[in-house]
């Protein structure tokens, strides 16, 4: 279980740590909003937090331990995450709204690539 992490690959869990703390309050945000309102469904929110939650279990995990499951569990969470924000571009809602869903996923695609991004191997010279 003992991986060796890169630079890379602690920045992105600590980003990702970072993501899933900022998640976890989503359900207290409110949702099932009345007509009129733009509000996600209360599911996702729901979702979100728990995906949050998982986030930051699995990045501190990965971190502490060194461990390539809860690198992954943190990336696939981050991705279901971010998942949940794509169906904003399809409806009609504020443009404020989809400016912070769009950073919303840029983020989760930021750390993804940097968690899930492989240490570089010094390749020999053959000549």
């Amino acid at each position: 279980m003992d991986a060796e992490l890169t630079r890379r690959n602690k920045i992105g869990l600590v980003l990702i740590a970072i993501f899933g703390v900022l998640n976890i309050p989503s359900p207290l945000l409110g949702g099932d909003s009345e007509p009129g309102q733009d509000s996600p469904p209360m599911a996702v929110l729901v979702l979100a937090s728990i995906c949050g939650v998982v986030m930051l279990v699995a990045a501190v995990q990965a971190l502490r331990v060194r461990c390539r499951r809860a690198l992954r569990l943190a990336a696939g969470a981050t991705i279901l995450q971010g998942v949940t924000n794509l169906p904003v571009f399809f409806v009609d809602v504020e443009p404020g709204i989809k400016v912070a869903s769009a950073v919303a996923t840029v983020v989760t695609v930021v750390c993804v690539v940097l968690t899930l991004a492989p240490a570089r191997r010094a390749v020999p010279v053959l000549d």
